[in-house]
């Protein structure tokens, strides 16, 4: 079909959810990290679903290798689950930098969230995120081997967007409540 929104072909099939979680098990587990990952599939997630699984599979291992270039202690997580579809919506002024399918899904959506216990990102950075040329201090992220992670999420809002789909990051809980003024983030395509 084609995306009515900016007339680009999106390549679809069925991607069985197991497979696409073996291989990106099987991708990350040999890239150097200095901590353990963890997959979650929850049990509302359907044996497939339709989408470009090379686009999907991309979008999750550009979330989970800038994890893990930046997590130097803790873990990695990535969950894969179905947001149902709801009525209600959060007014939250904090919710209005979230993708829309997060906060009030309209129909049920396959999120996949990746969550690290890194550093985070500073909100003054979120808007170039997702961005061909994101500008990362390294020194503010701690971690002196950011290059390229701007056009590996540019990457990302490239072809999820293609697929219909949106993506974005959003403040770890933990941070939030430890740390008020600490703006960090978790990645997650929905």
């Amino acid at each position: 079909g084609e995306d009515g929104k900016s007339g680009a072909k999106v390549e679809e099939g069925l991607v069985n959810i197991a497979h696409l979680v073996k291989n990106v098990d099987r991708v990350v587990g040999i890239y150097p990290k200095k901590v353990p990952l963890f997959i979650q599939v929850d049990g509302n997630v359907p044996a497939s679903v339709i989408s470009d699984d090379l686009k999907l599979f991309r979008s999750i291992l550009n979330y989970l290798t800038n994890a893990c270039k930046q997590t130097k202690t803790g873990s990695i997580r990535l969950r894969i689950y179905v947001r149902k579809a709801t009525k209600a919506v959060d007014t939250s002024a904090e919710l209005d930098l979230l993708p829309g399918t997060l906060v009030a899904p309209k129909a049920d959506v396959l999120v996949v969230e990746c969550e690290d216990t890194g550093p985070g990102v500073d909100l003054n950075k979120y808007s170039t995120l997702f961005t061909p040329h994101a500008d990362v201090d390294s020194s503010q992220m701690n971690h002196s081997k950011m290059t390229n992670s701007g056009l590996g999420l540019y990457s990302v809002a490239t072809e999820i967007a293609s697929l219909g789909g949106e993506f974005g990051v959003f403040p770890r809980e933990d941070l939030i409540t430890s740390n008020p003024d600490h703006d960090a983030y978790t990645d997650s395509i929905g």
